[in-house]
C-alpha cells in the first residue's frame, strides 16, 4: 500500500506546516512533502505502471500550463516590422507513446513482448494559422515531467517556486526565444539562465487553446472526435472512446 494511503489526514497536515525556519520566507507549506508524493507517484523508473489497461490508447499528450516569472521576450512578427513582448505564460508538452525495445521479436515466440513508454517534450510550431506540436532534439525522462507538474501545481505562497531550466527547441518552434542558454549569455547573473515557475492557472486558468491545438491533429490524422479533458482532474467535454489529451490548470474546468 501507498505509504502516504497509510498516512491519516493529521499526519499529513503536520508534514505540510512542518517548514524549516530558512524557509519561511518561500512558503508557507513544506514542498518537500509534495517532493515525496511526486517522487512515489511519478518514479524515475515506472516499473509496473507501464503496464497499460487493455482500453488505454498507444501514447497520450500531456500539456501542462506553466506561470514563468521571469517572463522571456517573444517576437511576434507583423507584415511590415515584428515588435516583442514579455511572455509569462509558458507550457511543458510531452508525448507518452508505448514502443516495442529496439532488437525485440514482435510475436515471432509466440511470447508476449514488453513494450516501454517513450517520453518525447514537444514544441509548438507554425503552419499556416495553425499551431501543431513537433518533437525536440533534447531527451524527455519520468524525473523531468515530475519536476514539470510539481512546478505546475506550485500555488503562490502555499508552496515554493521552482527553477527550472528550458530549452526553446529548434529554430521554427515558436518557444526558441525561451532558451536559457540564450537567457544566461546574455549576461543574466541573476538567474544564470534558469526561470522561475510557479502555478500555471496564474496566468491561464484554463489552458483550452492548447488542449485543442494538440487533439486537432489527433482527428486530422484518425479521422475520428477523441476525448480530451481540462484540469487537474481530468472531465472529458468531447466524446470519444479514449483519452488521449490531458491537459492542467489550476482548478477543474467544467463544460
Amino acid at each position: 500500500m501507498s505509504l502516504w494511503r497509510q498516512r491519516s489526514m493529521a499526519q499529513i497536515q503536520d508534514c505540510l506546516l512542518k517548514v524549516e525556519r530558512r524557509n519561511h520566507k518561500y512558503s508557507l507549506l513544506s514542498s518537500a512533502v509534495v517532493d515525496d508524493i511526486g517522487e512515489e507517484y511519478i518514479p524515475d523508473n515506472p516499473g509496473d505502471a507501464l503496464n497499460c489497461h487493455p482500453a488505454a490508447a498507444d501514447s497520450l499528450r500531456i500539456g501542462l500550463a506553466m506561470a514563468n516569472l521571469n517572463s522571456f521576450s517573444q517576437e511576434i512578427a507583423g507584415e511590415k516590422e515584428s515588435f516583442a513582448y514579455s511572455r509569462y505564460k509558458d507550457q511543458f508538452v510531452c508525448l507518452l507513446r508505448c514502443v516495442i525495445p529496439h532488437g525485440e521479436l514482435s510475436g515471432s515466440s509466440g511470447d508476449e513482448v514488453e513494450k516501454t513508454i517513450q517520453l518525447s517534450e514537444l514544441e509548438p510550431r507554425r503552419k499556416g494559422r495553425q499551431v501543431v506540436w513537433r518533437p525536440m532534439l533534447n531527451t524527455c525522462s519520468w524525473s523531468i515531467l515530475r519536476l514539470m507538474a510539481l512546478s505546475s501545481g506550485a500555488f503562490p505562497f502555499a508552496f515554493r517556486a521552482r527553477r527550472i531550466v528550458r530549452t526553446g527547441g529548434s529554430s521554427a518552434s515558436l518557444m526558441r526565444s525561451r532558451d536559457s542558454s540564450r537567457k544566461a549569455t546574455a549576461g543574466d547573473q541573476l538567474y544564470g539562465g534558469n526561470y522561475l515557475y510557479t502555478d500555471g492557472g496564474v496566468f491561464e486558468n484554463e489552458p483550452v487553446g492548447m488542449a485543442a491545438s494538440l487533439a486537432k491533429e489527433i482527428d486530422e490524422k484518425e479521422g475520428s472526435s477523441q476525448s480530451m479533458s481540462c484540469g487537474r482532474i481530468p472531465s472529458a467535454f468531447s466524446p470519444g472512446p479514449l483519452l488521449h489529451v490531458w491537459c492542467s490548470c489550476s482548478t477543474p474546468t467544467r463544460f
